[in-house]
Formats: structure tokens, C-alpha cells, sequence
């Protein structure tokens, strides 16, 4: 995939049994999951990032924010195409 800026990007291929283990044992999502597998983390790491890290998403109380949500809505329902 080729981002806005151009760079390269690639996933980097990984075992899916892994990333299941590592998201059941470790209450992780999938994106989570397959970064705590490249990265190689311990347990210890692992639990660290999740009890200090709180991460928050700061536009999403905003008005606009809201208004994409609804008019999205409104889209999807209508089944319209662009």
C-alpha cells in the first residue's frame, strides 16, 4: 500500500494461530496482537503498555466527529454509491 506521502508500506506476514494466542491470552485486538508478535514483548512488557497506556481519541466527541458519524449512518442505510 502507498501512503499519502509515498512510502512503501507492506504487513509483514505472520501466523495466525500466534496472533490468536497472543490476543486470547493477552486480551489484545488484532492489530495489537501482531505488533506484540513482530516486536517480540514479554509478558512483563505486555502488561506494562496496557496498565500505563491509556490511549484516547480526542476528536471523538467533537461536532464534527458526531456529524460524520450520523451523515455515515445515514449512507449506509441508503446503500448509496459514490
Amino acid at each position: 500500500m502507498i501512503s499519502i506521502s509515498g512510502k512503501n508500506w507492506e504487513e509483514i506476514k505472520t501466523t495466525h494461530r500466534l496472533v490468536e494466542k497472543i490476543k486470547i491470552d493477552n486480551n489484545l485486538n488484532e492489530i495489537q496482537s501482531k505488533l506484540v508478535l513482530s516486536r517480540n514483548y514479554s509478558k512483563e512488557e505486555i502488561y506494562l503498555i496496557k496498565s500505563h497506556i491509556e490511549i484516547n481519541n480526542p476528536f471523538q466527541k467533537t461536532k464534527d466527529f458526531l456529524l460524520a458519524c450520523e451523515l455515515l449512518k445515514i449512507i449506509l442505510k441508503k446503500k448509496v454509491k459514490f
